[in-house]
């Protein structure tokens, strides 16, 4: 003993401390690094389960719109037939698998009970209301006021026995049904074994109103007459979360345990469905060995219509080895070398810092990705074969509930603003009669507000597995504020077209007024000069270049005020094309003919000055463009009306194609003629040359076009 105290008195007292002071530090920071490494266990988990969480509520709220979607139809359709009822309900059915049946429960006085039967005999011959008794079996119903028969139900097959039931004898689905009734609301019924499980009793039902049409609901009223039946979903709790969450690939992840809770209306809360992963069993024993590491568990409160449910996400701790392995190796480490511990944990933590942060942009990425998606479309819709608008969901339909009443039901050109452009909805109904998809069709929708919005539709057909067609489905955006921002940058342009055109009008005509007059004194002064000097050789000849260079002048000054604005202008529409087709005559040599109609050279002075910008712009596109020998302009006017058509016989070209990137000649042609209010049409195919039409309406009030938001011009090949 004496001995070893001598030895461990001579080990030197700094390396002493600096080994408990490295074992202490090491000690210290594997604890916390251990915890950070928990931490991020633990958000892990929360970010696991809240997506699972987010992938019920989502399940169900596509559930729930859907049966309001039937409902909705109910209310709308008179006198349902069983082929109407199984068209509508199994699209419903393919697209949400998870519902069990679909029913129809109509309600049924005493004094039409007898009727009701006669009629229901015509498509089963051994109908008759039915009561179920408490052991099973069933008998004709005992008389009542009023029976809540089964009058639909699909699937029919494996549910015949089903049709008739008089529900009232049946005390989950009366309480279910008394309770929406009361509300006005949709109602669940607690927790019962269905026909197809008897034994375990995971099923439910979700009844919902029918009004009569003009029925006050949520009123007295409403709760004791205008009520004429239920519309009723059918559900295998177990089967329906699992679908939803198989349907989003969620049904995975280490150690993760789902429970699924139902409480009110049943008496108790019971566990009704429960899935765990493998990994879970075999990681589970091995948590809280070095440290005590409690389950992780998290719940979220749900509701299916009145009914109460909880879902319940929980989990343990990885194994050790697995979870920890980068503080046990620190630990290690640290033991033989305090400095590379404390190196070792610097970058350790900067990584985990760095790990988290990334994991912070990644879930913010993540949600700015999801508001921009749902932004990105305002909302889904659905047509039947039809195309008749069926279904309607999304953040556009959340803001404006009065959408669904304008559009359900009706075919898309029967929405559309009164004023739109036939021509461009002709071409999309072709497009959807032919069972084509189809992009990005922008048309005006005037709302229930009297609020006209424009809209951008994208869509595709759909067909069953015999390609019979089923209908439509696609996005639509809202495009008001784009259509609004055009409208403006026209509004500007035409304002700028107008500005520019009276600058060029006041220019040209103070050239004339002042420059002219200048030249025009200094020539004849120059011209006085020059014949009084003709004895001096010298000085006679330098008058005369003075005349030549002021003559210069003066046809410089003439051709800027031609291409300002020609003074010809004035003297009306007819005398200023000839003028400009005899000046582009002279200068390229090609042909050009002018058709004339007698009353068509009377014309306000904005809407001259604009044809013949365009007639400028048009032969200056032929000189450049079309390799023509001939150009042909046609004027003429019927009634408030004028067209006008500019033909060459040139190499023509694609419709598409003349839409070049940095070429604006036909763009300005577009906007001059849809500032006017008018209409612009480009006919052209390679080889057939080129024409220009254009229609304008020069009577009565003007009105620019800019007010309707039409499209500038249409190009079309007719090849």
């Amino acid at each position: 003993m004496l001995r070893s105290g001598l030895r461990f008195a001579r080990f030197p007292l700094p390396a002493l401390f600096a080994l408990l002071a490295g074992l202490s530090a090491n000690a210290t920071l594997f604890v916390l690094v251990s915890r950070l490494e928990y931490q991020q266990e633990e958000s892990q988990f929360k970010e696991y389960a809240a997506r699972r969480f987010t992938a019920v509520q989502i399940g169900v709220n596509n559930a729930m719109e859907a049966i309001h979607s039937v409902n909705r139809w109910f209310a709308t359709v008179d006198n349902v037939t069983p082929e109407q009822f199984q068209a509508f309900v199994r699209p419903v059915r393919e697209v949400h698998p998870y519902f069990i049946a679909f029913a129809y429960q109509r309600i049924i006085p005493d004094s039409e009970r007898a009727a009701f039967e006669r009629r229901m005999r015509r498509r089963y011959p051994n109908y008759v209301i039915r009561d179920r008794l408490q052991d099973g079996t069933y008998m004709p119903a005992r008389p009542e006021s009023s029976y809540r028969v089964i009058e639909e139900i699909e699937p029919a097959t494996g549910n015949e026995i089903l049709l008739g039931l008089n529900t009232r004898s049946v005390g989950v689905q009366d309480e279910a049904a008394h309770r929406a009734q009361q509300t006005g609301m949709p109602a669940s019924t607690r927790l019962f074994g269905m026909i197809q499980m008897p034994v375990k009793p995971q099923g439910f039902l979700v009844f919902a109103p029918v009004y009569r049409k003009g029925a006050h609901r949520h009123s007295e009223q409403a709760a004791h007459g205008d009520i004429t039946g239920f519309t009723v979903a059918g559900f295998h709790a177990p089967e329906f979360f699992e679908r939803v969450l198989a349907s989003a690939s969620l049904l995975e992840g280490p150690s993760i345990s789902i429970s699924l809770y139902a409480g009110a209306p049943n008496p108790n809360e019971s566990l009704v469905y429960q899935w765990k992963t493998t990994e879970h069993e075999d990681s589970s024993r091995y948590a809280g060995w070095l440290y005590d590491t409690p389950t992780h568990e998290l719940a979220h409160e749900l509701r299916i219509a009145d009914a109460s449910w909880r879902v319940v996400v929980s989990g343990r701790a990885k194994s050790c080895l697995k979870s920890h392995i980068g503080s046990l190796l620190l630990l290690a480490v640290g033991t033989l070398a305090t400095l590379m511990a404390m190196s070792y944990l610097i970058v350790l933590h900067r990584r985990a810092r760095q790990l988290a942060d990334v994991n912070a942009r990644l879930r913010d990425s993540e949600e700015r990705f999801r508001h921009l998606v749902d932004m990105s479309s305002d909302w889904y819709w659905e047509q039947d074969a039809g195309l008749r608008f069926t279904m309607m969901a999304g953040r556009m339909v959340r803001e404006n509930p009065g959408l669904l009443d304008l559009v359900i039901g009706r075919t898309r050109w029967e929405i559309v603003e009164a004023g739109f452009s036939a021509p461009e909805m002709a071409t999309h109904r072709k497009l959807v009669e032919a069972r084509q998809p189809f992009r990005n069709f922008e048309y005006p929708v005037r709302s229930q507000t009297e609020r006209m919005f424009w809209v951008s539709v994208s869509g595709e057909p759909l067909f069953d597995d015999a390609g019979a067609f089923l209908g439509y489905r696609g996005i639509t955006k809202d495009i008001s504020e784009r259509k609004a921002a055009e409208l403006s940058l026209r509004q500007l342009a035409e304002h700028r077209e107008a500005i520019k055109e009276q600058e060029r009008k006041r220019i040209a005509r103070e050239i004339h007024d002042d420059l002219g007059q200048t030249l025009l004194a200094l020539r004849l002064d120059a011209a006085m000069l020059h014949a009084r000097t003709p004895a001096h050789a010298l000085l006679h000849a330098r008058t005369a270049l003075a005349l030549q260079q002021i003559d210069s002048t003066m046809a410089a000054m003439r051709a800027i005020i031609n291409d300002l604005r020609p003074p010809v202008l004035d003297l009306g529409i007819d005398a200023a094309i000839e003028w400009q087709v005899q000046q582009f005559q002279q200068r390229t040599g090609i042909q050009c003919d002018l058709l004339w109609a007698s009353d068509a050279i009377t014309l306000d002075e904005r809407i001259a000055t604009a044809l013949f910008r365009i007639v400028q712009e048009s032969l200056n596109n032929v000189l450049k463009h079309a390799s023509a020998s001939r150009v042909q302009i046609a004027l003429e006017r019927a009634g408030d009306e004028l067209m006008m058509t500019i033909t060459d016989d040139g190499v023509g070209a694609l419709a598409h194609a003349c839409r070049k990137p940095n070429a604006f000649g036909l763009a300005g042609i577009g906007e001059r003629v849809h500032a006017l209010g008018g209409q612009f049409d480009l006919i052209t195919a390679p080889g057939q040359g080129m024409t220009l039409r254009i229609r304008l309406r020069v009577g009565g009030a003007f009105a620019p076009a800019a007010d309707t938001q039409a499209d500038a011009f249409n190009l079309f090949d007719p090849s």
